[in-house]
């Protein structure tokens, strides 16, 4: 008896597959998750994808601001004492220890530590830093996003509100996966990804000067099928990176693909 053939799942069917089984993971979390959204950190979640951008209050279920001010008062204590922007909070040290002695390793790590600690200053580094601390105060857990940026510092990072993201963990229960959905508007996409890049809804929406016009996205950081030891490239880096549009005619057709 011959065996059955493999379904060719098209690009899109399999990076919903993968996203999907994080999603399952997640839900018998979510109604804890939803409740300390609803009593202690009403504006920090997104448990509704097309509530991104929506302006409506989220602190019905507050009776006073005893939760919220203690959660204020343990994000200011985290992040005074972790990463004051004043302090030189961290320090670059080698990792060999006959090398922590040598006056040459000191200055260079002494170079790195001041012109790291000035990249983050030039960055919004310390304006998410309290999101993240926040999330873990009231969630237990958080997940943000360094990204290379060619403007005023090389850093980019923004954090994903609870709810809006999900994980995976490999066999040794260490993070491997992360899935993340949002809205964003036709013309952001245009902008981040490239006219061509985009649904035909999309482009339809901006030729009609529709450009605000909103679409979800989901980006996806799995580990690479194609990674290879020791190959330098672009494509073969550990992890792989895709965002792609759900509702995208075209279910081979993705925003970008690359390494992460």
């Amino acid at each position: 008896m011959a065996a059955p053939k493999a379904v060719q799942l098209t690009k899109i069917r399999r990076l919903e597959g993968i996203f999907g089984q994080m999603v399952t993971e997640f839900q018998s979390h979510k109604p804890v998750h939803m409740d300390i959204g609803d009593y202690i950190a009403p504006n920090m979640h997104e448990f509704v994808p097309t509530n991104t951008n929506k302006g409506q209050r989220r602190d019905q279920q507050i009776l006073n601001s005893t939760p919220e001010d203690a959660l204020d008062i343990g994000v200011s204590g985290l992040f005074n004492g972790l990463c004051d922007p004043t302090e030189k909070w961290m320090a670059v040290e080698p990792d060999e220890p006959d090398l922590r002695d040598d006056h040459d390793a000191q200055v260079y790590c002494e170079e790195i530590t001041t012109r790291f600690l000035s990249e983050l200053a030039k960055s919004n580094f310390y304006t998410v830093a309290p999101e993240d601390f926040a999330a873990i105060l009231a969630f237990g857990t958080c997940a943000s996003l360094q990204l290379e940026f060619f403007g005023d510092s090389c850093f980019w990072f923004g954090a994903m509100p609870p709810g809006s993201y999900y994980i995976g963990v490999d066999a040794w229960w260490k993070v491997n996966q992360v899935g993340r959905e949002w809205q964003m508007t036709a013309r952001a996409m245009a902008q981040e990804f490239g006219y061509q890049a985009l649904s035909f809804r999309a482009q339809q929406a901006i030729d009609n000067n529709q450009g605000e016009q909103q679409f979800q996205v989901k980006h996806l950081i799995y580990p690479n099928p194609e990674f290879k030891e020791g190959v330098l490239s672009p494509a073969n880096k550990r992890f792989a990176s895709c965002y792609y549009e759900v509702s995208c005619e075209d279910e081979n057709k993705t925003l970008l693909e690359e390494g992460f």
